[in-house]
């Protein structure tokens, strides 16, 4: 009976061991699979702002398949960019975070 006991102890251990090794590689390959931020770019012209949004109504955005619409993007924590006004016509980048799409930058259109 003990040698039987032996064998089911042994293949359960074998068993967790396994089970830990594999839950620790997937788990590696998961932080290395892990997508780089993504940006976008847009065109159109600038309706609101304030000191944490700015609201464009832009242009169709192919890469994403969205219509022309107007929309509120946050401004860059870091540097908010307050030198734009209402009217003026602007490309874009912009990027989706924690709390929606984000400028990045911000430009007269040429």
């Amino acid at each position: 009976m003990s040698t039987i006991f032996t064998r089911v102890l042994t293949g359960a251990l074998l068993s967790v061991s396994a089970f830990s090794v594999s839950a620790h590689d997937m788990s590696a390959h998961a932080t290395m699979t892990m997508p780089s931020t993504a940006t976008w770019q847009g065109e159109g012209i600038i309706k609101k702002v304030t000191p944490t949004a700015i609201t464009i109504a832009h242009h169709p955005i192919p890469a994403l398949n969205w219509p022309a619409m107007t929309m509120q993007f946050a401004q860059p924590a870091t540097h908010p960019l307050t030198a734009q006004s209402v009217g003026e016509e602007v490309d874009f980048t912009f990027t989706e975070g924690d709390a929606g799409y984000q400028i990045v930058s911000l430009n007269p259109h040429r």
